[in-house]
């Protein structure tokens, strides 16, 4: 049984709403714990997890962490095991991916699409596939990056942001600048380049796009006096 749990948790910089006590709208398989610890977990820019101020220098362990780390609809991260909850604080995304390759049909066992399918990998050494829903990524843009003026960015994303991705627990992981250039380098040097009418560079991975930059608002119609 899928338990819904409605309330909120402890707030980083891209949450909304006020902290509450439990999570809003995560699932389960397990009733909620009624028992909230105060774990003092946090998870910076890089990828690196802390306990109690301290780097937590077991890749397993931080495995362990992750393995059970939700994100709920605020934005808040949050340790959820049958036994105890723990809000965890997040810098900015639960993982940075710093690393992919490309698979075949026959390395993934999927219809990996014309161009193969992207399988990333982080700091912790976890490899994720981007999720599709109705042939589209579920992308989200956070962060800052590089300056405005940095030539490698494209024109639809002067505001400094990084695409990241929903990996599981609707956590999210954020590409590395690195990463980040690779996949807008491999967008524009494909024949034709592969970008949007609106100038949105993306990739494709089982046979869907992978939107690099966001999109950008309609310009305003600006009606001449006569």
């Amino acid at each position: 049984m899928i338990h819904q749990i409605t309330m909120a948790g402890n707030k980083p910089s891209d949450a909304t709403g006020d902290p509450a006590q439990t999570p809003v709208g995560v699932q389960t398989p397990f009733p909620l714990p009624t028992h909230c610890a105060t774990g003092n977990i946090a998870i910076d820019a890089k990828g690196q997890w802390y306990h109690e101020g301290s780097p937590i220098g077991r890749v397993a362990l931080a495995k362990l962490f992750a393995s059970v780390l939700h994100r709920d609809l605020q934005g808040y991260h949050w340790l959820i095991t049958p036994a105890e909850m723990s809000l965890v604080q997040v810098e900015r995304t639960a993982y940075l991916i710093v690393g992919y390759h490309r698979a075949s049909h026959d390395d993934t066992g999927m219809n990996s699409g014309e161009a193969g399918t992207f399988v990333f990998e982080t700091t912790l050494g976890e490899h994720f596939t981007p999720i599709f829903h109705a042939g589209a990524c579920r992308m989200e843009f956070v962060g800052e990056t590089a300056p405005a003026s940095d030539a490698h960015y494209p024109a639809s994303n002067k505001g400094n942001t990084i695409p990241a991705f929903v990996v599981r627990h609707r956590a999210l992981a954020a590409l590395s600048r690195s990463v980040y250039y690779d996949l807008i380098e491999i967008a524009l040097s494909a024949e034709p380049p592969q970008v949007t009418d609106a100038g949105i560079p993306y990739v494709v991975s089982e046979g869907h796009r992978i939107m690099l930059a966001p999109s950008l608002p309609p310009t305003p119609v600006i009606p001449v006096s006569g």
